[in-house]
């Protein structure tokens, strides 16, 4: 249980990392 919840958040800290790197990607193209 332990190993399975940990790897979630790691999966979630990941997407929510990469959507905000996605996100700050589409502003800069935006800004531009």
């Amino acid at each position: 249980f332990n190993l399975t919840l940990a790897g979630f958040l790691k999966r979630d800290r990941f997407n929510v990392y990469s959507g905000a790197e996605r996100l700050s990607s589409a502003v800069r193209i935006s800004a531009t």
